[in-house]
């Protein structure tokens, strides 16, 4: 099997270091009484801790189908979130857990619906274990297909233009849809970059294409990340170092690739993993997992015949042999990955779940797997409850905030502690702590200022505890 070719600025081989278990045997995730299509999950979940992954999908009836919903924390619990109508097909679900401090936290879900006669996107806000009314988005007599949303950013395609709206949940509205790129423009994603503003991928001309709003400028203008070959359905990974991930081939006479982006250092790398196609690519950053530098690595999942049969590949942290997660029998397609989830995992590790599409006995359904990995590091004996419950860094309150948050932590040992605040291209803001401390729960604030007192811009930073042997780190916004 070839090795990588060449790695991205996104991540490192030397800096990090994770213990992980083997992957879960594949199951089926979803009732098996129809066929189920589509699987996603619902983005930005990692943010916050006490929070289940959760998966949406497409349960095809045969004359009708339906978006369905449900949280690994009652995994037997599948929710419908379309309407059960004859002759009406939902398709192509997207989700993201929306956080607006401290007024509202919801799963905003978009899919698309031939509900009119046409295909139309409509959207629906869960929250409190119920749904809120659904939403049309678009009416209009073209169909509107590929809807993909994060935060409270959707994009979609149209006749060739891409297109892009915002949820508002005081009144329950989307904007006025803005057009980004129009001609031959296909498969858009949307994810958030910096200072929370959107970013927008897509492929045209068989050419991957970013768009970025920037604060009191608006959008810019499009500009090509690549400049040759046939590049496809291109897929944003955000975190500490953002990255973009998008199948690619030379010509039609050679195998499918993986490509990457990262739009720091504006590099490309191909991720050469055998000599089949490797198409489909999901990737997750393991966001906050720190020790000793600011490189985490990224799990990436694919669909690939490398063996000759369709099936499910992921990459081992760091860069160990592929996985086949699928697993013959069957064909195997479109995966889809989790962010990871502290609430479901065991003790000192967060979970993370590949889903796909397998078509076996004359059906489709939805079958999944899932990894383990630690998240804290340097621990002396893992088995002890009481020590690792006593180092914590909580989320910052309030979040966003202007112009004060609040920082708070605890130790279990005595000894050197920092607490630091990093801008999000890694560079030292401000230091807060660096000093000799003694067991407890400590507070601090922080006013948006560098060490310099001067005052920071808007923007997303990371805030990270350390002791002499260990170091987590979380993310924060500052809104001017």
């Amino acid at each position: 099997m070839k090795k990588w070719i060449l790695f991205w600025g996104v991540i490192s081989l030397t800096t990090f270091s994770l213990a992980q278990m083997p992957w879960s045997a594949p199951a089926p995730l979803t009732d098996t009484t129809a066929n189920n299509l589509q699987p996603a999950f619902v983005k930005d979940i990692n943010e916050f801790g006490d929070i289940f992954n959760m998966l949406i999908w497409q349960r095809d009836f045969g004359d009708r189908s339906r978006i369905f919903f449900k949280s690994f924390e009652n995994p037997l619990i599948e929710i419908p979130v379309s309407p059960d109508l004859a002759g009406i097909y939902a398709a192509n679900p997207s989700a993201a857990f929306v956080f607006n401090y401290p007024d509202s936290a919801y799963v905003l879900i978009v899919w698309q619906s031939n509900r009119n006669g046409n295909e139309d996107l409509f959207s629906v806000v869960f929250q409190n274990g119920q749904f809120d009314p659904i939403v049309q988005i678009t009416t209009d007599t073209l169909d509107d297909i590929h809807p993909d949303v994060r935060n409270n950013y959707l994009v979609w395609e149209r006749g060739g233009n891409i297109l892009f709206s915002e949820y508002s949940y005081t009144d329950s509205t989307w904007t006025g849809e803005i057009v980004l790129d129009s001609m031959n423009a296909s498969h858009p994603v949307v994810s958030h970059y910096y200072n929370n503003e959107p970013l927008v991928a897509y492929e045209k001309d068989l050419l991957i294409y970013l768009k970025e709003r920037v604060i009191s400028q608006g959008w810019q203008p499009s500009e090509a990340i690549v400049s040759s070959g046939e590049n496809r359905l291109p897929q944003l990974v955000p975190g500490w170092r953002f990255s973009i991930l998008w199948q690619y081939r030379q010509n039609e006479l050679e195998d499918w690739d993986i490509m990457s982006y990262d739009p720091q250092w504006q590099t490309t790398g191909n991720l050469n993993f055998g000599p089949g196609n490797e198409t489909n690519v999901q990737g997750v950053e393991f966001l906050w997992i720190t020790k000793g530098d600011f490189d985490p690595p990224t799990l990436i999942a694919f669909e690939s015949d490398i063996d000759g049969n369709p099936e499910i590949y992921a990459n081992e942290p760091l860069f160990g042999p592929l996985v086949n997660l699928s697993q013959y029998p069957g064909v195997d397609s479109l995966p889809a990955v989790s962010d990871f989830s502290f609430a479901e995992a065991q003790t000192l590790q967060f979970r993370v779940w590949c889903a796909w599409q397998k078509f076996l006995n004359d059906k489709w359904q939805v079958w999944g797997s899932f990894t383990e990995l630690d998240w804290v590091e340097g621990i002396s004996d893992p088995s002890s409850l009481q020590e690792i419950n006593s180092f914590k860094l909580f989320q910052n309150y309030p979040n966003p905030f202007n112009p004060v948050t609040n920082l708070r932590f605890r130790i279990a040992d005595f000894g050197l502690v920092e607490l630091s605040i990093f801008d999000i291209t890694g560079q030292r803001v401000r230091t807060l702590v660096k000093s000799k401390m003694a067991p407890g729960n400590y507070t601090y604030q922080w006013d948006g200022r560098d060490d310099a007192g001067s005052e920071v811009a808007s923007g997303v930073y990371i805030y990270r505890l350390k002791t002499e042997n260990q170091i987590i780190s979380r993310k924060m916004a500052l809104l001017r």
